[in-house]
């Protein structure tokens, strides 16, 4: 798992509601505390056409398709490499977070 991913014991990554504007946002870091755009706005700043056009908003993975991602990963299956070690960790941390 990624070192940044998680930092904090109390930390859990997914859909937000920005406290400026109300918006859901995802956080994935746990130093984000406002959506992209209210960020902006404090820095006074404005999003680029170029950005504007590629922003979309995460969905989460559907449960039935995390369960057969997390079994093509499963280090069983791919003699315990650590590639494959890590991908299952960082799946089963994102179905936890995202369908409990």
């Amino acid at each position: 798992m990624p070192e940044n991913f998680t930092s904090g014991a109390d930390f859990r990554p997914g859909t937000y509601r920005c406290p400026s504007c109300g918006e859901p946002f995802f956080k994935d870091l746990i130093w984000k505390v406002t959506c992209f755009e209210c960020y902006l706005d404090k820095k006074g700043k404005r999003r680029t056409e170029a950005q504007i056009r590629y922003i979309k908003v995460p969905e989460p993975i559907p449960g039935d398709m995390l369960k057969r991602l997390i079994y093509l990963t499963h280090p069983d299956k791919h003699s315990g490499s650590e590639a494959s070690r890590l991908a299952s960790q960082y799946l089963l941390k994102l179905r936890e977070v995202q369908h409990g």
